[in-house]
């Protein structure tokens, strides 16, 4: 997983701007402005070709909206903190395309996405209830009985947090303004194994999906992203 990358000014055209280290302990990639615009040029070509409305379906996931509107000062209730984190738990290990398909009938099954009900959902109605709900819609991934079941922690600490501090979503806040600003080390801190704020349930990827759901500014560091990376030859593994 990168760590934080280091930043540097871009004096000229060509000069190095970023530094990834820690991907592998034994490469280390030098990426130019020059470099990004090139490679940023051919996805852009290349989705304009094979997909067409690659732009659409992007506006359509939500997240660029909701960066939008957190850069306008919008604040998220605890219902959508809890919605933000639901679908990105739901989009673990599984085609997003049968989620999708459920997304418009979550909120009468999660409680109008109530954050302190579901934190007092059992092991037994997530077995009984929740799972054959999506199995019926074949809508279910394979951990999906373990996921929501972490989720049900995870909504219990974020419940006791918004009773003390005013809101779940101030967990998050917290969580970046402890890494100074920086939401991509924030995901590590909320999905990194021994973190003080990791959230049961989420590792590195979904965390950084929940913070994007919620309108922090982030890449999600998944399998096709890091897959992506190698193929362009930026990292090795």
């Amino acid at each position: 997983i990168p760590v934080r990358p280091e930043v540097r000014s871009v004096e000229s055209t060509g000069s190095p701007i970023k530094t990834f280290s820690g991907i592998t302990n034994t490469h280390t990639v030098f990426l130019t402005s020059t470099d990004l615009f090139k490679l940023w040029s051919q996805i852009v070509r290349h989705l304009d070709q094979r997909l067409p409305d690659w732009r659409k379906r992007i506006d359509g996931l939500g997240q660029v909206g909701a960066v939008r509107e957190r850069q306008t000062g919008k604040h998220w209730s605890d219902s959508e903190v809890f919605e933000a984190l639901l679908r990105s738990v739901l989009s673990a290990a599984t085609n997003w395309a049968t989620v999708e398909s459920v997304l418009g009938s979550l909120r009468s099954l999660f409680l109008d996405f109530d954050l302190c009900a579901f934190a007092e959902t059992s092991d037994a109605q997530i077995e009984d209830r929740f799972v054959p709900w999506f199995e019926a819609r074949q809508a279910g991934s394979q951990n999906l009985a373990r996921s929501l079941k972490s989720l049900v922690r995870s909504a219990r600490r974020l419940c006791d947090w918004s009773r003390q501090h005013g809101s779940a979503e101030s967990y998050f806040v917290a969580a970046i303004d402890d890494c100074n600003g920086d939401s991509k080390m924030a995901a590590l801190e909320l999905g990194g194994d021994n973190r003080p704020k990791k959230l049961p349930g989420l590792g590195i990827p979904l965390a950084a999906e929940a913070l994007r759901n919620m309108g922090f500014d982030l890449a999600k560091p998944d399998r096709h992203v890091n897959r992506a990376f190698g193929a362009f030859g930026l990292v090795t593994f």
